[in-house]
């Protein structure tokens, strides 16, 4: 009887443990000098560079009305090897209540970036469809649907399917590395040669070239992301955002 006792104790202090684990512990910063704990929440969700992030924090803080009010939580802190492929949900389990929400990176029909995680490899990335189905599911209001206002600081968010005559200013290659590239298209449109008359598609063809050899997507995901953003085919980002 006793051994049976001790069994379930054991077991239910491994589940206990197994679920601790799996919630992350979200870190929350606030002004030192503040009198008291802040009441609101601003949460973060950083893919790429912080510089958006630093630039709204320095705006709250400075002023008087707002520099005690928010707490600040990075949200993609909670990030581990464990649970990078589902370091969203994980976070939405967590119950924290947003008011604010900001969230920076790229985006190409998900939310990507050079954020490095510490001890982990990969950059870090948000696809739209997990945004839409914690959304569905409602399993992450406190972060989805909580905040009073939502910044979302990335290219191509709001986008429709209009041509906008994509540029070269960010391709980061070379004559050499161009003339390299194993795709004729791509090194036709990197110098700035028109691949049709339609510049509807040119443009989608720029954008595919970045997505493949500068975001480093797969050639299937990023002829899909080029379709979606410039062809007919799917909904324009500006809905997908909304």
């Amino acid at each position: 009887m006793h051994s049976k006792y001790f069994i379930f104790l054991t077991n239910l202090l491994i589940l206990a443990l197994a679920q601790a684990n799996s919630n992350p512990k979200l870190k929350f910063n606030w002004d030192p000098s503040c009198p008291s704990t802040p009441s609101l929440n601003a949460c973060y969700i950083t893919i790429n560079s912080d510089d958006e992030k630093k630039i709204f924090q320095k705006n709250l803080k400075s002023n008087p009305e707002t520099k005690c009010a928010y707490k600040h939580i990075e949200l993609t802190d909670s990030i581990t090897q464990a649970n990078k492929n589902n370091w969203f949900e994980d976070v939405c389990s967590t119950g924290v209540q947003c008011d604010v929400l900001v969230i920076s990176g790229h985006f190409a029909g998900e939310f990507i970036g050079s954020n490095i995680i510490p001890g982990i490899n990969d950059s870090t990335n948000l696809p739209m469809s997990t945004i839409l189905n914690q959304s569905c599911q409602k399993t992450c209001d406190g972060i989805l649907k909580n905040p009073s206002k939502v910044y979302l600081f990335g290219c191509n968010t709001l986008s429709g399917k209009e041509a906008d005559n994509r540029s070269n200013i960010e391709t980061k290659f070379s004559k050499e590395q161009i003339a390299k590239l194993p795709d004729p298209l791509c090194r036709d449109i990197y110098q700035n040669k028109k691949i049709s008359s339609n510049s509807r598609t040119n443009d989608m063809i720029k954008y595919r070239c970045d997505l493949k050899y500068l975001d480093y997507f797969s050639t299937e995901q990023a002829e899909l992301t080029a379709k979606i953003r410039y062809s007919d085919i799917g909904h324009p980002f500006e809905q997908l955002s909304k």
